[in-house]
């Protein structure tokens, strides 16, 4: 349900943030320091969230490849990731311990990202696009590539990948204990994230859980440089922006039927499209886990503010309102052959 200022709307979508997935996983335990697997992956959407729009309510499906790949893992050695699949980088900033984050992204853009902004003017739609007005917090995602990540010392961890479209990354990840607070911390530097849009970008995150209690926060920031082919295109004789996040959260077992999650957050995009924008969005979210049943029933609230600055000809444009309403069911089938 969408008030982007001008009219409310219903709008009947998949999810922009967690897709419907089809997947086959493979594993053989070869010795006892070494297993290898395989995994194939696609993603189904029907009208999603990211595509629907005021002007487009029928989107209509859209799959696409994930995982084509195959990795060796070694308890001495690290493991190899060769195929389609993940950047070393990817999920650096998406340290989410409110486990909202299947349908509640740190990328505020994702829960409504087709939709666009009314001109304050005269109530005309414009094409800007939520998604473009926010920062993603996940510039890589899936590619061609070959990783490695080494092995865990001390709660560290060193991963690093090459990829098509001369990609590439490198990562830092650490997991440990305070007393009763787990912590994950993780950073990276992207080279060439986004072919003929991001030259380079560094972000990094934080996340907190305090396991006795639930109550978790998460902290992230990002900062990336643009090709000059893209960012010209605004009248832009520049091309950096950042972007932050944090989220508060709790979570506990309530009742027998499962997990009950809640989570708040605040993030600020700025010099996403023009020189001195800044984009701003609160959201609220919870859900209700039923584990015998495998099912996750969720609602929130997302709010976007778009301020386009001076450098846009003086635009302006109205505050966006929406929620969202759905559910998330989990099964796997799964075989063995000795």
């Amino acid at each position: 349900i969408v008030d982007d200022g001008a009219k409310t709307d219903v709008y009947y979508v998949d999810s922009g943030n967690y897709p419907t997935l089809l997947y086959v996983m493979g594993s053989k335990q070869v010795s006892d320091n070494l297993n290898v697997m395989a995994h194939v992956e696609y993603a189904l959407q029907n009208n999603a969230q990211t595509s629907v729009s005021q002007d487009n309510q029928e989107a209509g499906l859209s799959t696409s490849s994930r995982f084509f790949e195959v990795s060796f893992d070694h308890k001495r050695y690290g493991k190899l990731w060769m195929g389609r699949g993940f950047m070393s980088s990817f999920l650096t900033v998406e340290l989410d311990k409110s486990e909202t984050w299947r349908y509640n992204l740190l990328s505020p853009g994702n829960s409504f990202g087709g939709m666009k902004f009314v001109d304050a003017s005269d109530n005309s739609l414009t094409d800007i696009q939520v998604a473009a007005a926010f920062l993603d917090v996940e510039a890589f995602s899936f590619r061609d590539r070959v990783r490695y990540d080494s092995p865990s010392f001390n709660g560290f961890q060193v991963s690093g990948s090459v990829g098509t479209g001369n990609s590439g990354d490198i990562a830092l990840r650490y997991n440990g204990r305070i007393g009763d607070v787990e912590v994950t911390a993780a950073g990276s530097w992207q080279n060439n994230p986004l072919a003929g849009r991001i030259d380079d970008r560094v972000d990094g995150g934080v996340a907190l859980f305090h396991e006795p209690s639930g109550f978790n926060l998460s902290v992230a920031g990002v900062r990336q440089d643009f090709t000059p082919g893209f960012y010209q295109q605004f009248g832009r004789t520049e091309g950096r922006n950042t972007g932050a996040v944090v989220r508060a959260g709790v979570r506990r077992q309530w009742s027998d039927r499962g997990e009950t999650r809640f989570a708040v957050d605040y993030s600020r995009s700025e010099d996403v499209l023009w020189q001195s924008d800044a984009a701003d969005s609160f959201g609220i979210f919870g859900s209700q886990m039923f584990d015998e049943l495998g099912l996750e029933l969720y609602g929130g609230y997302r709010y976007y503010k778009l301020d386009v600055g001076p450098n846009a000809g003086g635009l302006s444009l109205k505050d966006m309102h929406g929620i969202s309403i759905g559910a998330r069911l989990l099964f796997d089938t799964k075989m063995s052959r000795q």
